[in-house]
């Protein structure tokens, strides 16, 4: 997050005057005297709502991510990574995100944060920083990374880019990554029995309170191998704006198991329904029969903690419907 600094000076105005003694009134062209300067007030950096080093988003040092495309699906472990500068109380926290030859335009592989307008948090834990960077002498790249910072040892986020004309006007292009950053489960610290499960949320989608965040649950067996999960809720709509920026709750029943090996990473294939994109709908859309993958993995020393992603698609066509990261932390 970018540190605001702000100062002030009071304006000081002086009007002088004089009498004559003979009953008249004149304004002397007399000089003032010196006017002893309004001291600044020493800047003082904004307070910063999340806490250095409680999160990996908050803690310095480059991860790799875990991601998948809303359209394409999950990317290769290492295809990203992001780089987290050095901090301490009070300063504000800029990234740095790199990806691989062709997600950016041009020769870009990487966006720097640093320098971004950082726009405010949403609750404890959630902000973005948007940068602009020319690219032609017609069009800019517009950027912007948003960012859950989740839990201890698993954060969350979305980087996104877009073209857009140097009047304003929209252009074509673009991409996007939904990605999990964190300190991954080591393989021997893997539970080898017993059974925890996470309480989870997404990162973008809207829950059925019209909140960011779908909640769900995840379940693992460690003497079986095996992890499962179900995501279930209604479609909601209330109209704020009356217009398309009425994002509603989509509905989402789906569900699916899958085996994981000695590696702290799972693939859980999972299969349901959805309803169909739509904006200003008060009666709920149709559902369609759906398919998908949840990618992810177990964060902290001994799997305290989950993240990944997921993609959901119309089964009769493959057409991508709805994607987000999520994590999630056992529940006790």
């Amino acid at each position: 997050m970018k540190r605001f600094l702000s100062t002030s000076a009071l304006p000081v105005c002086l009007l002088l005057s004089a009498c004559g003694g003979d009953g008249t009134s004149t304004v002397e062209n007399i000089p003032p005297p010196p006017v002893t300067p309004t001291p600044s007030p020493t800047p003082t950096p904004t307070a910063n709502p999340l806490t250095p080093g409680a999160y990996p988003l908050t803690s310095a040092g480059t991860y790799d991510l875990m991601g998948a495309t809303k359209w394409d699906g999950a990317v290769a472990p290492g295809t990203f990574s992001l780089t987290v500068p050095q901090v301490s109380v009070g300063q504000g926290f800029d990234y740095k995100l790199i990806a691989p030859q062709g997600f950016l335009p041009g020769a870009l592989t990487s966006i720097d944060f640093g320098p971004s307008t950082f726009e405010g948090i949403s609750g404890a834990t959630r902000g973005s920083h948007f940068q602009k960077l020319p690219f032609s002498a017609d069009e800019n790249i517009y950027t912007s990374l948003a960012f859950d910072a989740g839990y201890s040892y698993v954060s969350m986020g979305e980087w996104e880019w877009h073209f857009v004309h140097t009047d304003g006007s929209s252009a074509v292009g673009g991409g996007d990554l939904l990605f999990v950053a964190g300190d991954r489960t080591p393989s021997a610290g893997i539970p080898i029995s017993g059974t925890a499960t996470y309480d989870a949320h997404t990162f973008a989608l809207l829950s059925s309170n019209l909140t960011r965040g779908i909640p769900f649950t995840l379940t693992a067996d460690f003497g079986q191998r095996t992890i499962s999960t179900q995501i279930d809720q209604d479609y909601r709509y209330i109209s704020t704006n009356a217009d398309l920026l009425d994002d509603p709750a989509p509905a989402i029943h789906v569900s699916g198991s899958a085996a994981f090996s000695n590696t702290d990473t799972f693939d859980i294939l999972l299969t349901g329904t959805a309803s169909e994109h739509s904006y200003n709908v008060p009666t709920p859309p149709p559902l369609a029969s759906v398919t998908g993958d949840m990618n992810g993995a177990f964060f902290g020393p001994n799997a305290e903690q989950v993240g990944g992603t997921f993609v959901l698609r119309r089964t009769t066509d493959q057409v991508p419907l709805y994607g987000d990261a999520f994590v999630g932390q056992q529940h006790h």
